[in-house]
């Protein structure tokens, strides 16, 4: 169980690294070469989100950047790991919180927003390292008790055959806790 989640997250990682970066302004989807498509979010609306960031062990984690809402609206998190954010932009139906800091992967949730404050807490997890493949060659990675293959010339950016150092990071999850 802890290998699937393991190569689940790896998994989301990679697409989420290497997919083509979608613009726009509001919550809408947009795969390549396909027809645009309107997700019904209802109404615009601006709200206040106030959250706390930990990290896996439940420490706070200071200095990561929080981003809400669907505009420019961003904080970093204080000692505590506690942010504010007042006067984003959500939705009737989804609200979003992005989180990064550096040795971590990216965090992020969704709410549902409600008048006055929104409470959210996000839980990040550290980026480890666990070797690296020359992108042409391919090869074999082993971290976190999890074997990973990654075939030769099997990775593009921007379109365009990557020929550069595949890093790979993991970090395993217990499907099994809370």
């Amino acid at each position: 169980m802890k290998q699937v989640a393991c190569l689940a997250l790896i998994a989301a990682v990679a697409l989420a690294s290497c997919r083509k970066d979608l613009t726009g302004d509001g919550p809408t989807s947009e795969g390549i070469g396909a027809p645009r498509h309107h997700i019904p979010m209802g109404a615009s609306m601006t709200t206040t989100v106030v959250g706390q960031v930990l990290d896996e062990s439940g420490s706070p984690v200071a200095g990561a950047l929080v981003q809400a809402g669907y505009g420019n609206e961003e904080t970093t998190t204080d000692e505590r790991g506690a942010f504010v954010l007042a006067g984003i932009r959500a939705y009737e139906n989804m609200g979003t919180v992005r989180v990064t800091k550096p040795g971590y992967f990216p965090g992020s949730r969704s709410f549902l927003p409600v008048p006055g404050s929104n409470a959210v807490r996000i839980r990040l997890l550290a980026r480890q390292q666990v070797g690296s493949v020359a992108a042409d060659a391919g090869g074999m990675v082993m971290g976190e008790g999890t074997e990973l293959t990654l075939p030769a010339n099997g990775f593009t950016r921007f379109g365009v055959p990557y020929q550069d150092e595949v890093r790979v990071f993991m970090n395993s999850i217990d499907a099994s806790s809370d």
